[in-house]
């Protein structure tokens, strides 16, 4: 999967509650750039941040499937 999908630039943010992520990917020497952000509430130190990593990493994989999606949509046409 990384060879498919080689981050090139990776950057995060956190003000707060607020986790923005940026990263730019490259596939068959086309560069996408994903841009996420996430919003989460902290009742807790440890299990908030759980939560949080989990919401970020499935909006991550739904970025991804989404934009396979689109590649595979456009080469079948």
């Amino acid at each position: 999967m990384r060879d498919l999908w080689p981050i090139k630039s990776s950057h995060r943010v956190r003000f707060g509650n607020l986790v923005i992520s940026q990263f730019q990917l490259t596939y068959c020497g086309v560069e996408i750039a994903v841009d996420s952000i996430s919003t989460a509430i902290f009742l807790e130190a440890i299990s908030g941040q759980r939560s949080a990593i989990s919401y970020q990493l499935s909006a991550i994989s739904y970025q991804l499937s989404a934009i396979s999606y689109q590649l595979s949509a456009i080469s079948y046409q």
